[in-house]
Protein backbone atom coordinates (compact mmCIF):
# COMPACT_ATOMS: atom_id res chain seq x y z
CA UNK A 1 0.00 0.00 0.00
CA UNK A 2 2.98 2.14 0.94
CA UNK A 3 3.92 2.32 -3.36
CA UNK A 4 0.64 2.94 -4.23
CA UNK A 5 0.27 6.00 -1.73
CA UNK A 6 3.76 7.51 -3.44
CA UNK A 7 2.26 7.00 -7.06
CA UNK A 8 -0.74 8.72 -6.72
CA UNK A 9 1.29 11.72 -4.75
CA UNK A 10 3.37 11.85 -7.30
CA UNK A 11 0.58 12.00 -9.98
CA UNK A 12 -1.31 14.95 -8.26
CA UNK A 13 0.09 18.52 -8.12
CA UNK A 14 -1.33 20.67 -6.03
CA UNK A 15 -1.34 24.52 -7.38
CA UNK A 16 -2.40 27.89 -6.19
CA UNK A 17 -5.90 29.04 -7.65
CA UNK A 18 -4.67 31.87 -8.84
CA UNK A 19 -2.48 30.51 -11.24
CA UNK A 20 -4.94 27.93 -12.69
CA UNK A 21 -7.99 31.57 -13.07
CA UNK A 22 -4.86 33.40 -14.86
CA UNK A 23 -4.27 30.77 -17.70
CA UNK A 24 -8.64 30.31 -17.85
CA UNK A 25 -9.26 34.23 -17.96
CA UNK A 26 -8.83 35.92 -21.18
CA UNK A 27 -6.45 39.12 -20.47
CA UNK A 28 -8.18 42.62 -20.68
CA UNK A 29 -7.32 43.78 -23.74
CA UNK A 30 -9.23 47.18 -25.66
CA UNK A 31 -11.07 47.06 -29.01
CA UNK A 32 -10.92 50.26 -31.37
CA UNK A 33 -13.21 48.09 -33.26
CA UNK A 34 -16.05 48.87 -31.04
CA UNK A 35 -15.82 52.95 -31.12
CA UNK A 36 -17.98 53.28 -27.61
CA UNK A 37 -15.70 51.04 -25.87
CA UNK A 38 -13.13 52.80 -27.09
CA UNK A 39 -13.77 56.30 -26.26
CA UNK A 40 -14.70 54.96 -22.70
CA UNK A 41 -10.91 53.46 -22.45
CA UNK A 42 -9.54 56.89 -23.61
CA UNK A 43 -11.84 58.74 -20.99
CA UNK A 44 -10.48 56.28 -18.43
CA UNK A 45 -7.01 56.64 -19.51
CA UNK A 46 -7.75 60.53 -19.17
CA UNK A 47 -5.87 61.22 -22.92
CA UNK A 48 -7.52 61.42 -26.58
CA UNK A 49 -8.89 58.35 -28.98
CA UNK A 50 -5.87 59.15 -30.71
CA UNK A 51 -3.80 59.14 -27.97
CA UNK A 52 -4.92 55.92 -27.18
CA UNK A 53 -4.71 54.55 -30.39
CA UNK A 54 -1.25 55.70 -30.50
CA UNK A 55 -0.29 53.55 -27.54
CA UNK A 56 -2.44 50.94 -29.05
CA UNK A 57 -0.41 50.66 -32.35
CA UNK A 58 2.92 50.79 -30.27
CA UNK A 59 2.11 47.98 -27.39
CA UNK A 60 -0.82 46.11 -28.70
CA UNK A 61 -4.39 46.71 -27.17
CA UNK A 62 -3.27 44.67 -23.48
CA UNK A 63 -4.94 46.92 -20.93
CA UNK A 64 -1.82 46.70 -19.23
CA UNK A 65 0.88 47.46 -21.31
CA UNK A 66 -1.63 50.17 -22.91
CA UNK A 67 -1.68 51.59 -19.20
CA UNK A 68 2.11 51.35 -18.58
CA UNK A 69 2.75 53.46 -21.86
CA UNK A 70 0.30 56.24 -21.52
CA UNK A 71 1.32 56.45 -17.68
CA UNK A 72 4.79 55.22 -17.70
CA UNK A 73 6.46 52.73 -15.47
CA UNK A 74 9.06 54.33 -14.55
CA UNK A 75 10.73 57.13 -16.34
CA UNK A 76 8.89 59.01 -18.76
CA UNK A 77 11.14 59.03 -21.95
CA UNK A 78 8.67 58.23 -24.59
CA UNK A 79 5.56 57.97 -22.42
CA UNK A 80 2.43 59.78 -24.21
CA UNK A 81 1.77 61.72 -20.78
CA UNK A 82 -2.09 62.22 -20.36
CA UNK A 83 -3.60 65.74 -21.52
CA UNK A 84 -6.82 66.51 -19.96
CA UNK A 85 -7.36 69.28 -22.79
CA UNK A 86 -7.74 66.11 -24.98
CA UNK A 87 -10.63 64.74 -23.13
CA UNK A 88 -14.18 66.17 -23.77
Amino acid sequence: MAADGGILKSMIRLVPVSSVLAELRPRPSIDLGDPSAADRWAQKFNVSRDRLVTAIEKVGNSVAAVRRELHGGGGSAGKISPNPQDVG
